[in-house]
């Protein structure tokens, strides 16, 4: 029994973390499709990553709720405290995470000489000459991501999977003849 326990596992994770990718790609693939031909588009995260940040904060203050109503009397007080910590980070990740697929997004206008970048405590109009250059960055180790160099030396990271329609600000860069590095 044990051995089948741990035979499932595995399949079962790597199970759902596929249908989640393969739900952001068909987000992604129907937000496009939406957006075609429009002059206002949205970029932003995936649904995923809100019902992700749900399920981790959900998860960890219940655990938390447990460890604190309902002890088994085994604890010691390091590993308590360590447990109240990590579980209490967590959650609230989960909760940043939540609040970020919430709030964050970049607003492109086809007709306009800006775009609106807004994470979870901040927005800004970024003019497209205050871009320096843009670069496609594709490490093995990271995901692939958008980098925009601004002319005060700040530099804007997008992560691409995590970003529908971030094609409309590429094309938009280009068409405002932003440098792009390769």
């Amino acid at each position: 029994m044990q051995f089948l326990v741990r035979l499932i596992t595995p399949a079962l994770i790597s199970l759902v973390l596929g249908l989640s990718f393969r739900g952001i790609l068909k987000e992604q693939e129907k937000g496009l499709k939406k957006s075609l031909g429009q002059k206002h588009i949205i970029i932003r995260p995936p649904k995923a990553y809100f019902w992700g940040g749900f399920l981790a904060a959900a998860f960890f203050c219940t655990c938390l709720f447990m460890i604190t109503f309902f002890p088994n009397g085994t604890e010691t007080l390091g590993v308590l405290l360590f447990e109240y910590i990590a579980g209490s980070f967590a959650a609230l990740g989960g909760i940043y995470l939540m609040l970020d697929a919430l709030f964050s997004r970049i607003e492109v206008f086809e007709d306009e000489d800006y775009f609106i970048y807004g994470k979870v405590f901040k927005r800004r109009k970024i003019q497209y000459s205050d871009c320096v250059s843009y670069r496609d960055n594709n490490k093995r180790v990271t995901p692939e991501t958008l980098d925009i160099q601004l002319k005060n030396g700040k530099k804007l990271k997008i992560e691409k999977i995590s970003a529908i329609n971030i094609e409309a600000l590429e094309h938009m860069l280009r068409k405002n003849k932003v440098k792009r590095v390769r």
